[in-house]
């Protein structure tokens, strides 16, 4: 049996291996636009230690480079909430914005209302090219409201830990965000999360009274060298686009696919519509700008992305302007005083990834909050806005100041839908952004429970959380536009991933998903994308599917 995976994220891949562990024949089309060979060499130079000043300067973010007086300006906008203080479709690799290219073409968005910057991507690997690694599980009470159990999927969780390499230590945050595949103690902390870490560890009784769950982050970063590939250098450009490749990107697995008998990668294609006939699903693709085509499958598994796939089963579907929600996390950054420890920690270590993580629960919501070192790549890319005197003073407290990003649960985040227009070359997304209605009055009863437990915590919360873009949400955790339901109705899906008025299509990326809990869904949207190929490719070796 012959079947088409559309997207070479992180969902792709993981629906991929199932598919061939299965025994299927597996086809991924894919637009998949790669770094530049100029990319390419800028990394060697890394690793050789041979960079220049020019080198350097072209790692550094945008705004970094901007005038003392525009950063001031972009500083206060973003304070007022008319800016985005955090924008990760800027965010380049290794110098490179390919992971943006052509989106405007290939993934059409017009926003209406409050607008925040949307991650979208054509590239091979797609947003795992930029993001932060950050990889946890759905803790046992987020399963409310999806309509499977967390036995369906654990093994699958298990599946997934194997191809990400996760660094996972075996520590509190155990108690809500169960430990798949093995516990790995992974890198060194900077000694500044060192000196938290250890604060954590003397104090666990009282942030346990606190409702306090904290511990190392969760990262799928190698940490050693291996047959993979090589480990982390803590060379710091964690945040500019690993020279070494340590951070996990889809391509690992994609390179790896390629290797086995039965799977065909073919980019170069973006896939435009669909159509059920009998014994058969017809893609229609188009070949960069040339005249569509269509390719023939026994089934098509959706993986392209949240926005992507929603267009795709819209246009199909014929489900034109019919409005379908949105999830997101809204994102708050705090600056934090260490107040552990004492004085000043050994010289820091080159690591600029997130470090050290909490689950905090306010008004019965679980919020989820990480914890980056001041590291300079850090100041670089989270506050380039402020002028050069101030980031002068920044350096000189890197050992006292810590950077956290608070998490809200998509439920009490922005209000976000979109509906499909009809367009060339493809069908244009209509999205409506607005703030939630609980969010702010959240993020300041997060910051008051911070505070009270600023002792036990050993940091200490300066001034009020800011909002991260205008319309609260990240831009970058879009899911649940055609959500699983026991019922599925029109642009939902089944429990197995099969979407609703379409028996041979399953949605496997996180379109598929009904809530979105405060922490990063990477790690579920990939366990769950393998259980729906899993479940498909078991049923198609009993018979038809």
């Amino acid at each position: 049996m012959r079947v088409a995976v559309v997207g070479s994220g992180p969902a792709g891949v993981a629906a991929a291996e199932a598919l061939l562990d299965g025994g299927l024949e597996v086809e991924m089309l894919d637009v998949g636009h790669e770094i530049e060979p100029e990319g390419i060499a800028l990394a060697e130079r890394l690793r050789e230690g041979r960079e220049s000043a020019a080198d350097r300067a072209r790692l550094a973010p945008p705004r970094a480079r901007a005038g003392g007086l525009t950063r001031a300006l972009h500083l206060l906008a973003g304070i007022a909430g008319r800016e985005a203080l955090l924008d990760l479709t800027g965010k380049a690799r290794l110098g490179s914005l390919f992971t943006f290219r052509d989106v405007d073409w290939g993934i059409p968005v017009r926003v209406e209302g409050r607008a925040a910057p949307l991650s979208r991507s054509l590239a091979r690997g797609g947003l795992s090219n930029v993001w932060g690694a950050a990889c946890y599980p759905l803790a046992s009470e987020d399963y409310a409201g999806w309509p499977l159990a967390e036995a369906d999927l654990a093994p699958h969780y298990e599946a997934v830990a194997r191809l990400l390499s996760l660094i996972q230590p075996r520590d509190e945050l155990a108690r809500v965000y169960p430990l798949y595949g093995p516990a790995s103690p992974g890198l060194p902390l900077n000694p500044t999360a060192a000196l938290v870490a250890e604060h954590w560890r003397r104090h666990q009784g009282e942030l346990a009274h606190r409702g306090l769950c904290c511990g190392r982050a969760r990262l799928a970063v190698r940490a050693r060298d291996g047959a993979g590939g090589h480990g982390c250098q803590l060379c710091g450009l964690c945040l500019a686009g690993c020279p070494w490749d340590a951070i996990y990107r889809a391509d690992w697995t994609l390179a790896e696919l390629s290797r086995r008998a039965g799977f065909r990668y073919r980019p170069g294609l973006l896939v435009r519509r669909f159509r059920q006939e009998p014994g058969r699903v017809v893609a229609e693709v188009l070949e960069g700008r040339d005249a569509p085509r269509e390719l023939e499958y026994q089934a098509l598994f959706l993986a392209a992305g949240t926005l992507s796939s929603l267009r795709i089963a819209a246009e199909s579907l014929g489900a034109w302007g019919r409005r379908a929600g949105l999830l997101d996390n809204d994102v708050y950054l705090l600056p934090m005083l260490r107040t552990a420890g004492g004085g000043v920690p050994a010289a820091p270590l080159h690591f600029s990834l997130n470090e050290l993580a909490l689950r905090v629960p306010v008004e019965g919501r679980a919020l989820h909050v990480q914890i980056y070192c001041l590291s300079p790549q850090v100041i670089d890319r989270m506050a380039a806005w402020l002028p050069p005197r101030a980031r002068r003073r920044l350096d000189s407290l890197q050992a006292r100041l810590l950077l956290a990003f608070v998490y809200l649960p998509a439920a009490d985040s922005a209000r976000l839908s979109a509906r499909v227009e009809a367009g060339e070359p493809v069908g244009t997304l209509v999205l409506e952004q607005g703030r939630g209605a609980e969010s702010r009055r959240l993020a300041r009863a997060l910051g008051r429970a911070l505070r009270e437990g600023a002792g036990a915590l050993g940091l200490r919360p300066l001034g009020p959380a800011l909002r991260s873009t205008p319309a609260g949400h990240s831009g970058g955790h879009l899911a649940g536009a055609l959500p699983m339901a026991a019922q599925p109705g029109p642009l939902e899906t089944a429990p197995d991933g099969r979407l609703g008025g379409a028996g041979r299509v399953y949605v496997v990326d996180g379109a598929a998903l009904p809530r979105l809990p405060a922490q990063n869904s990477t790690f579920t949207l990939m366990a769950n994308a393998h259980r729906i190929a899993a479940g498909f490719a078991s049923r198609a070796g009993a018979g038809p599917a």
